[in-house]
Formats: C-alpha cells, structure tokens, sequence
C-alpha cells in the first residue's frame, strides 16, 4: 500500500486485523466444512436438498432486523471517524434492543402460526419451523456482537468467535446425529448452540454493557441509513439462491443434494475472501468521515483487490483440483455432483473478489448503484438457468448458468466502483486486465492439466497419484504468480513485518 497508509499504521492496522480474521475464519472454515460433510453424510442425497432450502429460508429470515444492524455497521465507524463517540454508542444501545424486540416478536409469532397451521403441513414441520425461529432469535444476538467487534477492530476475538460457533457446532453435529433419531433435527439444533455459546462468548470477553434505551427517533435514523443495505443484501442472497429454487422447481431435491456438495466448498472459499472486505470496511467508513473524500479511498481499494484477486485464483484452483477426489472417495453418494462442483469452486471467484468494491460503494453512499447491477443479472441469472435446464445439461448446466451470472454481477460491481477513482476508460480496463490475469493463468492451467491427464476413474491410489502431479504441477505457476503479486505490492514484506510486531 501506498506511503501514507504506511505512515499512519493503517497498512500494519489492515494486515494484522486480516490476519486474525482470516486465521480465524480459515479455521471455522474448515471445522464448518467437515460439520457440512458430516451433515451431508449423515442426510443422504434426498434430505441434503431439504437442508439447502432450510437454510435459504433461514437467510431470508435472518434479515428481519430491517436493516438496523447494518445501519450501526455503518453509521459507529463513520460517526468515530469524525469524533463523535457519545453518539455512537447511542446507536449501539438502541439497535441491541430494537433487534432483540423485533427478531423476538417476529419469531414468536412464526410459532404461533406453526402450530395454528400443523395441520397443513407434513410431520416434522412444525417443529423444525420451530428450531429455525430459535436459531434466527440467537443468530439476530451473534450478528450484533460481531458488527461490534468488526466496528471496535476487535479482530482477534472476532476470529475466535467464529472458531467458537463452528467447533461447538461440528461437536454437536457428531453428539446429535449419535443419538438422536432425527439427524435433521440434530444439525438444526447445533446451530442453536453454536449461536448461543459464540454470543456468550463475545459477551463475556469484550465485557459489552447495553443500556436500556429506545429511542424512536434515532432509530428510524438508523433504519434509514441502514434499509437500503439489507435490501442489497436480500438482493444478493436472492440472486445466490435462484440456482436451488430452480433445481427444486425444474429438476428434483435429490439433485439440489447433489449439487449442495459444491455450494458448500463454494461457500467456503466466499468466506474466506469475505474476511478481507469486512477488515476493511470500518476503515473506509473512518476515511470517509475524516474527508468526506471518494479519492482517498483508493488504496484501500485498488491494492487490498490486487491481493485478493492473485490468492483466490490460485486458491479456487486448487480446490477444483482436490475436489473430484475428496467427493469419489469420501462422500460416494454426491458422485453425480463433481461436474457441478468444479464450475461452482472456480465462478465463486469472480463474486469472492468483489466484496471489497461492494463495501467500499456502500461506505460511500453508491449503494445503489450495486441494486442496480442486481436488477440486471437475477432475470439474467433465471433465463441462463432456465435455458441450460431446458437444454438437458442438468445441475451442470445451472452450475455454468450460476458461473456466468457470477461473472458479471462481479465484474459490473468492480468496474463501477473503480470508475470512482478514474474516468479514463484505458485506465479503467487496464485496472481490470490486472485483476483478472492472475484468474486467466490460473484457469488456463487448470483446463491443460485437465486435457493432459484426462483419463478416467482408475482406483484410489491411482487417482491420488494423478491428482497429487496435477497439484504439484500447478504449483509451478501459482509460485510464480504469487512472486509476481509480491513484486508488486509487497505484501510478503508487509505481511513479515507484521507477523513480527
């Protein structure tokens, strides 16, 4: 990064705040992604497809807050950036409780309409109805703590967090499916303690006080600032979702099971880029309340996109690579997904990359225009997937509709956010041809090892043998690119510097 971040600590406060946060969420990661296969294991192809649109109605009801949350996300760090600490911590306390009484009230309700209903619904529903309502409650608590220690650059105990909620998770997975009868019910209910145990733990190490206060006014002032981001964010999960529905809709659940296999190690690598954009974020919002100025943000940009678009083409690469082994040989069943699999793991890269431009355009009060983009590729992503279903390519074919529409949503995102910091349409372009080469390599090779090695099934050793040269291989040129980003940010340097401090 450029000297005057170097200069104010901002570089060393950025890496450093990274680096616990990706540690931690590394970690979580790959605890959630062995409670995934578990679950996975445990429900068999038929019952995954019910748990993927679980948690689809989940995420859209863990949006009932109305956006308060993010307008606190976006509103303490923006208001500390121009030295207003009192008023800060008064969004704070009027969010804690306004999010509580609404996410209770809401959820009671659905409880309440469960049982009225019951007779509607098949056995068993009202009861996982029941558990989600539960979950959302604890899931609305986790959430807040987490904005208030991204807002306080609490990054260390934010990666510990996040280490909490998936270990207690994964324990309760393998304790629940052991005994309970219902293995449904069993990984619904480790959720509910993960929540529980992560919010205990956020609210007994930061020592966190609330005070009991609601006031009405400051928080539609709040709701205003913080509405038209959860609408970008239903936007966004409705847009990552359109692929499940239409599978549920055009083809089975059975094939949403196998297709779930690779939005879960899609899912994973979105994760881990997502920590990069949510370190940032409070810096930006900071910047712009100490300025008031777009240019000033740029190397909190530019740079920060550089470095994730190079580790993330390498790493959904790999990942592609191991995948059709790790699915052949530890989860037989999902067989019929690794095609899907391999295009979801290399188009999450295109959406994985853009957080930080998303993020930086709400800091400054574009978000519309990421609403806009949205507008244009969710009938872009129906049509492809309806197309390529219709077509006879199956969940592989809305696999490659998904990839696409990634493209582009990801693309559109980052191109306009750039534009802030240039109008020369050269420059513009170059900028991009810059993010997107290391991605360009890394695929290229990928399709040569594949042509190369292009033989089938043999045994396990055998498949272990090629898919090992194939890694080995691949590592030759994502050295060279990893040596090349180095060359031009420093980031090794400033990632050294800081593992030292």
């Amino acid at each position: 990064m450029n000297n005057q971040i170097k200069s104010s600590g901002q570089a060393h406060k950025i890496i450093l705040g990274s680096t616990h946060v990706l540690g931690g969420t590394i970690a979580s990661s790959v605890l959630g992604m062995f409670r995934s296969l578990i679950i996975a294991g445990g429900l068999g192809p038929s019952l995954y497809g019910i748990w993927n649109i679980l948690m689809v109605i989940f995420t859209y009801n863990s949006y009932v807050d109305l956006g308060l949350i993010n307008g606190m996300n976006k509103e303490m760090p923006y208001l500390r950036g121009k030295g207003d600490v009192v008023q800060a911590e008064r969004i704070k306390d009027n969010t804690f409780w306004a999010v509580l009484i609404i996410s209770t009230v809401v959820n009671i309700l659905l409880i309440i309409a469960s049982f009225i209903f019951q007779d509607y619904f098949p056995g068993g529903v009202t009861v996982v109805i029941c558990i989600l309502a539960i979950t959302n409650i604890l899931f609305q608590l986790y959430n807040f703590l987490i904005c208030l220690l991204r807002t306080d650059k609490a990054f260390g105990s934010l990666g510990l967090a996040t280490i909490l909620l998936s270990l207690t998770s994964l324990a309760c997975v393998i304790l629940f499916f052991k005994f309970l009868p219902n293995r449904l019910y069993g990984a619904l209910s480790a959720l509910v303690l993960g929540y529980f145990f992560a919010s205990i733990y956020i609210f007994s190490r930061m020592k966190y006080r609330v005070k009991l206060t609601l006031n009405l006014r400051l928080i539609m002032s709040i709701f205003k600032t913080g509405f038209p981001i959860i609408i970008i964010q239903i936007g966004a999960i409705l847009f990552i979702s359109i692929d499940r529905w239409m599978i549920v809709g055009m083809i089975d659940q059975i094939n949403l099971g196998y297709y779930g296999i690779g939005l879960t190690m899609a899912n994973f690598l979105f994760a881990g880029a997502s920590t990069v954009a949510f370190t940032l974020y409070p810096f930006m919002l900071e910047r712009f309340g100490q300025t008031n100025d777009v240019q000033q943000s740029e190397q909190l940009v530019y740079t920060p996109l550089i470095v994730l678009s190079y580790l993330m083409a390498v790493t959904c690469t790999l990942i592609a690579l191991v995948a059709p082994l790790l699915i052949t040989y530890v989860l037989p069943a999902y067989i019929p997904g690794i095609n899907a699999a391999i295009i979801l793991i290399l188009g999450i890269y295109f959406i994985s990359i853009m957080t930080i431009s998303g993020n930086f355009l709400v800091s400054v009060n574009k978000q519309n225009t990421v609403l806009y983009i949205q507008m244009a590729v969710i009938p872009l992503s129906i049509v492809l997937n309806y197309a390529l279903i219709k077509s006879g390519l199956g969940i592989k074919g809305v696999a490659l509709g998904t990839a696409t529409a990634y493209f582009f949503y990801g693309t559109g995102v980052i191109f306009l956010a750039l534009r802030n910091f240039t109008r020369s349409l050269k420059d513009l372009f170059c900028k991009m041809g810059k993010i997107y080469f290391p991605f360009a390599v890394s695929l290229l090779m990928y399709l040569l090892l594949k042509l190369v090695f292009s033989g089938g099934h043999t045994s396990f050793k055998g498949d272990l043998f090629v898919t090992s040269l194939q890694v080995l291989v691949f590592l030759v040129p994502a050295i060279l690119l990893v040596y090349h980003l180095n060359k031009i940010t420093g980031v090794i340097h400033m990632l050294r510097n800081t593992i030292r401090v």
